[in-house]
């Protein structure tokens, strides 16, 4: 009898946390909109550091791309809802886009270099490394804001990357030096405040800004290629795998001429549709 209870307590609480997500996924589209709702608010406000304004033109374009998939191409372009040619479609379509991520980020990494100072922490150096370069001051035991200037910041975050986070730099007075050294303000912290969450948010995500900035060319180029080459894997797999049904764009376009049913044929003409869809 206890173990029968305890059963039954199990799967009510399995059929709640099923329940649960459900209506998540039910309300997935009004939960997009809610977000996008929130960081156009933000936006308005200009509260948005340069990290969520890039987060907020990323979701646009992920948002605009889940909606095609609701729209099903497949079901405008061949008649009948296919779902895995809508996710290729949309796929392709995204990585066709990768300008649009890469002239964001740009956009982003630009933001964060004009608030360099609020990002940038100095420590003294429990290790010291190897000074990377040396800076003139006033007094190596009071550092103010005159000594460390915007060049200064600037000339830090151009030296930080992925695979070197820290960097080292000496400071002299001409009677006495000092090793310190500087990194982004980033997660995990240990004095973290709300206050400063945006700063926080920018310092862990510059590293992955510049390096979509340093390699623009290569992503933007691998994007085109690949989003190219899937575009038509596309629709030669359409071509010969699925019939084009009367009430679809193709059909209209093409009638029944005899050459529109060689499947060779019918793969270019696919092509060129997908490619004009996008």
């Amino acid at each position: 009898m206890v173990k029968r209870k305890k059963r039954d307590k199990k799967e009510n609480i399995e059929k709640q946390q099923k329940s649960f997500f459900v209506d998540i996924a039910e309300h997935i589209e009004l939960l997009i909109i809610l977000f996008f709702i929130i960081l156009n608010v933000f936006d308005m406000l200009e509260y948005m550091s340069p990290t969520f304004d890039y987060i907020d033109k990323i979701s646009g374009i992920i948002g605009l791309a889940y909606l095609l998939y609701l729209v099903s191409p497949s079901r405008i372009i061949l008649g009948q809802h296919l779902k895995k040619i809508d996710i290729a479609l949309v796929s392709s379509y995204v990585l066709l886009m990768s300008d649009k991520f890469t002239s964001a980020a740009i956009n982003a990494y630009q933001g964060i270099q004009e608030k360099a100072a609020e990002l940038i922490q100095i420590s003294y150096a429990s290790s010291p490394g190897v000074p990377e370069f040396s800076v003139s001051v006033s007094n190596v035991n009071q550092l103010t804001s005159a000594d460390l200037s915007s060049t200064f910041y600037e000339k830090v975050l151009s030296l930080l990357h992925l695979g070197h986070d820290q960097i080292y730099f000496t400071v002299s007075d001409g009677a006495q030096s000092k090793t310190l050294a500087a990194s982004t303000v980033s997660f995990p912290f240990s004095n973290f405040s709300l206050t400063n969450l945006s700063n926080y948010i920018d310092g862990s995500l510059f590293y992955v800004m510049k390096w979509v900035v340093l390699n623009e060319v290569f992503i933007e180029k691998f994007a085109l290629y690949l989003g190219g080459i899937l575009l038509l894997c596309t629709a030669i797999y359409s071509a010969y795998k699925f019939e084009i049904k009367p009430a679809s764009l193709l059909h209209v376009l093409h009638g029944d001429t005899k050459r529109f049913h060689k499947k060779h044929y019918r793969a270019i003409a696919l092509f060129f549709v997908y490619c004009f869809f996008f």
